[in-house]
């Protein structure tokens, strides 16, 4: 059988707020911390999703516009918006 050992520490920042949270998981889980940041670390996946700029671009466009009619709507330029002509 082979003997495990684990010689490397990884060590990072967090607020304390930040490190109750992760206490009050672990606790929750039933789990030893190390336990707990083990199965966190390496078996939730994590999904990365590439060339997100042109979508963040078109969602400040709509956010600009959104802006800019509310603005028209508070200085009682515009009462409603035809939105179905947007569709």
């Amino acid at each position: 059988m082979e003997i495990r050992t684990r010689n490397r520490v990884i060590a990072f920042r967090v607020t304390p707020a930040e490190r109750r949270e992760i206490e009050a998981k672990v606790r929750q889980s039933g789990l030893r911390q190390q336990e707990y940041l083990l199965h966190a670390a390496l078996e939730t996946p994590i999904h990365v999703v590439e060339d997100m700029k042109p979508l963040l671009g078109e969602l400040r466009a709509w956010g600009r516009n959104l802006n800019q009619l509310t603005v028209l709507a508070h200085q009682g330029h515009i009462e409603s918006a035809n939105l179905r002509e947007a569709v």
